[in-house]
């Protein structure tokens, strides 16, 4: 706050709380002498320059590998808005391998694809990637496990029509293990 409009706020308070009859030179001396002492113990006036900010084009810090995956990930994500605040959070991430971006960007194009309910916003990019919301798509040890033992028991299901029909060729048997075999693939 400069010294102008402090003078000026504090002046006016002091003007409507002292119960005595308002006068405006004894505010304003009041409030020069608060400020001064305001600014011996710290509080006064701002010693630093304020200068313009500087804006920083997060986009061209990204390394060319990172650039590549994040115009991928910004095409799939679908929610355009606030880009120069993605790049920066997609550089926190760091070089992350073609398959971790992989990932990242599959989860981008599943988070598109999502239905929200009525009257709910999708979050920006920014805020996802922050908040590390493509974990929320990547498949959990759990379901990995899952998958991994459905394919196992698909192929001993398959092994074992294969050995059945070795023994006794039938054209039911023959259809259900090429059926099997498309599963598996």
């Amino acid at each position: 706050m400069s010294k102008k409009r402090f003078i000026q706020s504090a002046s006016a308070v002091l003007l409507f709380q002292t119960g005595e009859k308002p006068c405006v030179d004894k505010a304003v001396r009041y409030a020069e002498k608060l400020w001064e002492k305001l600014t011996e113990k710290g509080y006064g006036a701002s010693t630093k320059e304020h200068r313009p900010r500087s804006s920083r084009d997060y986009y061209k810090l990204l390394s060319e590998h990172q650039r590549k995956a994040f115009n991928l990930f910004w095409n799939a994500f679908g929610h355009k808005h606030g880009r120069d605040g993605a790049a920066m959070r997609f550089g926190q991430l760091g070089e992350l391998t073609s398959a971790e971006y992989k990932i990242i960007i599959e989860a981008a194009k599943k988070e598109s694809l999502r239905q929200l309910p009525y009257g709910q916003s999708r979050i920006m990019a920014q805020g996802w990637i922050e908040e590390k919301r493509y974990n929320d798509h990547t498949p959990s040890p759990k379901a990995k496990q899952n998958a991994a033992h459905a394919a196992n028991n698909l192929r001993n299901e398959l092994a074992s029509l294969q050995q059945l029909h070795k023994a006794s060729p039938s054209p039911s048997m023959e259809k259900r293990i090429k059926q099997l075999t498309e599963q598996l693939k």
